[in-house]
């Protein structure tokens, strides 16, 4: 089959054979949210849904839609969740829960995401709480500011003296010792640092 036959069945054909059935389900039973947002070149909204299909007899985890966004602003990503549900004939009532990050846009106690659409869409929204990689990412942070930045200042400074020893490479070919360079340390990102530590226990 060539690729341009490939893609427009699994397009027009597969692809629209799932979402039908994805929309059938959700429109007649409970269902829950899992977003993310990337802002890779573009900043695009995923919407997943989790549901629990009496045939299958297991959740199943579907993707609903991807939409690109101008500005993430929790008005713009809460008018775009409402359109979605609008064309698509989903009822409000039927979502449940929804797992997001645990910013202030998606979860702020005042303005945010969440509290929005329990009270304009879905008052019995269950809170199941925000993203545990949020909430470790908060506390690291919290953790890190005793030491008065002298965690991200070793990192940095670690990676940087790597970088700019050109001739670390040889000596180390010379000595008969493997060379490793550290991870690049990303300071707003709890992974990256401990990515970072994990590398310089190995150097």
């Amino acid at each position: 089959m060539d690729p341009t036959s490939t893609s427009y069945k699994m397009t027009y054909g597969l692809k629209r054979t799932f979402h039908i059935q994805t929309l059938k389900c959700i429109r007649a039973q409970p269902f829950s949210l899992n977003k993310s947002t990337s802002n890779n070149h573009n900043k695009v909204l995923s919407v997943l849904v989790s549901y629990f299909p009496k045939t299958e007899g297991h959740v199943d985890v579907e993707h609903l839609a991807a939409i690109e966004l101008v500005t993430v602003k929790t008005d713009t990503i809460f008018e775009e969740l409402c359109d979605l549900l609008n064309q698509n004939q989903i009822p409000s009532t039927n979502l449940v829960s929804i797992l997001m990050d645990s910013c202030a846009v998606m979860r702020g106690s005042k303005n945010g995401l969440e509290r929005r659409i329990r009270g304009d869409k879905a008052p019995n929204l269950l809170d199941i709480d925000g993203d545990v990689c949020h909430h470790i990412h908060n506390w690291t942070n919290k953790l890190c500011t005793r030491f008065e930045s002298c965690v991200e200042d070793l990192f940095t400074s670690i990676f940087t003296d790597h970088k700019n020893c050109v001739d670390l490479a040889e000596v180390c070919n010379i000595q008969g010792i493997k060379f490793t360079s550290p991870e690049c340390f990303i300071s707003h990102c709890w992974l990256s640092t401990y990515d970072f530590a994990v590398s310089t226990f190995r150097l």
